[in-house]
């Protein structure tokens, strides 16, 4: 193994600890967080005291349940076969302009403090080890050592349950991940883009375990939503850029850790010319990996 391979390795393991640090910072507000999201739906929800926690544990009991995916536009992913054998973050396939990369790459430092510029102190105080680890492979500027595995891939939860998946607006064919992903998962109450227009944005992340923070911070039509869909009844009219968005500090293996394939009819109804080589391009990849097929 060269010590680049090796350092590629490292990178992408370390990618684990900016969720790990996420939940020791999740940890230290946990309690407050949760008292106050119940505060919430008894406010915006009208729901009596007495019923709050039911309702509010249903509501979290959702999130952990729902899908956890990634929208795509079918044109563009199976437009010829598939290299690779995993999902390519943003920094990885390095196609994206400048400026989109800037402002990624500064959500990203408010969020998961690659750079270690947000330090804690006392109790709070990371691991030297871990935060020694994430500068060297995470932070971008000028780091000649940085290693774009280490930066999360993106996908949201279906809370909705909708049709075309939870983010249409990449697309309204999708990929549903196993499970076990959301647990190396963190989310947020909308587009992490407006991590930037928030000073307190760090603090409106979540994870699996703690999806209080979701509730606490989301809009309130999401929250109304989320509500809905909990108790079993369908979500209509909800605009398209409403969603959880989730960061997947993971690798996510086409073969190991995509569930099913969700493939917009109308996606397919589109393609005209390309419809032939879209389809033997999408089948090869399903075949391939044996990922099962599902058309809606």
């Amino acid at each position: 193994m060269t010590s680049q391979e090796k350092q590629e390795i490292l990178a992408r393991l370390a990618a684990t600890e900016a969720a790990s640090l996420i939940a020791r910072e999740i940890g230290h507000s946990s309690t407050s967080d949760e008292a106050l999201a119940c505060f919430r739906i008894m406010e915006k929800l009208n729901v009596p005291a007495a019923q709050v926690t039911a309702v509010y544990r249903s509501m979290v009991t959702h999130l952990q349940n729902a899908d956890l995916a990634i929208n795509f536009r079918l044109k563009d992913f199976f437009s010829k076969p598939v290299e690779g054998s995993r999902i390519l973050n943003t920094w990885d396939r390095d196609k994206d302009s400048d400026d989109y990369l800037t402002t990624r790459n500064t959500v990203e430092e408010r969020l998961f403090n690659y750079s270690n510029i947000r330090r804690g102190s006392g109790h709070k105080t990371p691991p030297i080890g871990t935060t020694t680890r994430m500068r060297l492979f995470g932070s971008r500027n000028n780091n000649p050592f940085f290693k774009p595995g280490i930066r999360p891939k993106y996908g949201a939860l279906n809370f909705a349950n909708l049709a075309d998946g939870p983010a249409r607006g990449y697309g309204e064919s999708f990929f549903v991940l196993k499970d076990y992903i959301k647990h190396n998962s963190t989310f947020f109450p909308g587009d992490s883009f407006k991590a930037n227009d928030a000073d307190n944005s760090s603090d409106m992340v979540a994870n699996y375990f703690d999806m209080h923070r979701i509730i606490l911070y989301m809009e309130e039509r999401m929250l109304r939503a989320l509500h809905s869909a909990a108790t079993g009844a369908a979500v209509t009219g909800l605009p398209r850029n409403d969603y959880i968005e989730a960061q997947l500090h993971t690798d996510v293996v086409f073969s190991r850790d995509i569930k099913r394939i969700c493939i917009s009819n109308f996606d397919i109804s589109v393609l005209g010319n390309d419809t032939n080589r879209v389809k033997s391009s999408l089948e090869q990849f399903s075949h391939t990996h044996n990922i099962r097929l599902i058309y809606h």
